[in-house]
């Protein structure tokens, strides 16, 4: 849980999803990019790969607070609710896979986007390795 309360605090600090990420965002092109049917059907397979795991109460309300504080860092900055809703979305994946330690390269390459001050979409690079790797 050490990586999730980082990640919230990164957050809550703006260091990720601060001004650098949406000084230049062209929210339409982004979302278009989403919806790209590579982008689409990767994103949902790994959404899909946690549907087993069952997290602990403590778990679930860190993964909902980081949710939380990502929605409204996004939308605090862009005023659109589904690009908000859609990193919220991708922090959500990204604090499982700290938590389980699971090894996805589309969830890496989420990551990766966010760690460099871009908004993933589109064909984003698969990244290998386990995710605590590449944080």
């Amino acid at each position: 849980m050490m990586y999730l309360e980082q990640l919230n605090e990164q957050i809550s600090k703006g260091i990720l999803l601060g001004d650098k990420i949406f000084c230049e965002i062209d929210i339409d092109c982004v979302l278009d990019g989403r919806d790209d049917d590579y982008f689409d059907s990767a994103w949902i397979d790994a959404h899909n790969s946690f549907k087993e795991i069952q997290f602990e109460i403590n778990e679930r309300k860190l993964i909902d607070i980081i949710r939380e504080v990502s929605f409204k860092a996004t939308y605090n900055h862009c005023r659109d609710s589904d690009l908000a809703a859609y990193v919220s979305d991708d922090f959500e994946l990204i604090s499982k896979a700290l938590l389980t330690n699971f090894s996805n390269p589309f969830i890496n390459a989420l990551w990766e986007c966010y760690k460099n001050h871009k908004i993933p979409f589109g064909k984003i690079k698969p990244l290998a390795g386990n995710i605590t790797e590449v944080l």
